[in-house]
């Protein structure tokens, strides 16, 4: 799958200006065009993920999962099977599994 850790993609057969071009660059660009597509996870929720949600660990100031519009309110991994939660940059709950 030629996508980057940023989920650029890169076409894997490029083409230069003036050659002739080949039948089989361009299946092969179609083929895994349609590969990405069809391993791609709609954004309108029609369909759900296949595999785990994996986010970083974060912190207390900056959680693993926040919102786009509010950076230090989420979840953060507190330690080994505990989950901090935090709002406004300050620790306000601790899930573990003892309690």
């Amino acid at each position: 799958m030629p996508r980057n850790g940023s989920g650029t993609y890169s076409v894997p057969n490029t083409f230069t200006a003036g050659t002739q071009i080949s039948s089989s660059a361009v299946n092969s660009n179609l083929s895994d065009i349609g590969s990405e597509i069809t391993g791609s996870l709609p954004r309108d929720g029609q369909a759900g993920m296949t595999g785990q949600l994996k986010a970083a660990s974060g912190s207390v100031l900056a959680p693993g999962l926040s919102f786009g519009s509010d950076t230090d309110t989420g979840l953060y991994r507190k330690a080994g099977d505990t989950i901090g939660v935090v709002a406004g940059g300050t620790e306000v709950a601790t899930i573990s599994p003892s309690g």
